[in-house]
């Protein structure tokens, strides 16, 4: 049979930042072409690595209300919790009550201005490795693992309806009962 083809967008990917705080080895963003690319001058004259204007992400998210896309997603290429105005763009989009879902997957290395902007998501993700501090500090270069720890905490004990932990398998962690330590770390 034919597969229909919906009138809009099912998701608007909302990058707010095109940069990462992270440097994981597994990752597109520490890679050198993905560096010298992000270095590189856009049409403005200024390099692609930057934050989007606040106002920017409010216009992208009335028009996807206006055009009926029911989800945004709050993360692509780098880390959006790093925005200054991360929770005042997410609780906006909020607020519309027009989207089904917002979504986001996190390193969690984010600082307590991100906070009320994760918890207002429907889907939650963090990306977590590795439950061992010395695994986690190689897959997660650059990471406070204690902040992580913490912040996954917050997030359980604040009572997220949709919340994941996750983890990219590699030789280094693999053999890591993930499982039980998460149940140990976050009950």
């Amino acid at each position: 049979g034919a597969v229909d083809t919906p009138s809009v967008p099912l998701t608007l990917a909302l990058a707010l930042r095109s940069a990462c705080d992270l440097e994981c080895p597994f990752c597109f963003v520490a890679d050198n072409r993905f560096e010298k690319f992000i270095s590189a001058q856009a049409a403005d004259g200024k390099p692609l690595r930057r934050m989007m204007p606040t106002e920017m992400a409010i216009s992208l998210i009335d028009d996807a209300a206006n055009i009926g896309i029911p989800a945004i997603k709050f993360n692509w290429r780098g880390e959006s919790t790093l925005h200054k105005d991360y929770t005042k763009i997410v609780l906006y989009a909020k607020d519309k009550g027009v989207f089904h879902d917002l979504m986001a997957n996190s390193n969690f290395n984010f600082r307590p201005h991100a906070l009320e902007g994760i918890m207002a998501m429907t889907k939650l993700m963090v990306s977590l490795d590795s439950t061992i501090p010395e695994i986690h500090a190689k897959m997660r270069v650059g990471a406070d693992y204690d902040r992580v720890i913490g912040n996954i905490r917050s997030v359980i004990a604040r009572g997220h309806p949709n919340f994941w932990v996750r983890r990219v398998r590699t030789r280094i962690n693999e053999h890591e009962p993930f499982l039980e330590r998460c149940r140990k770390l976050f009950g």
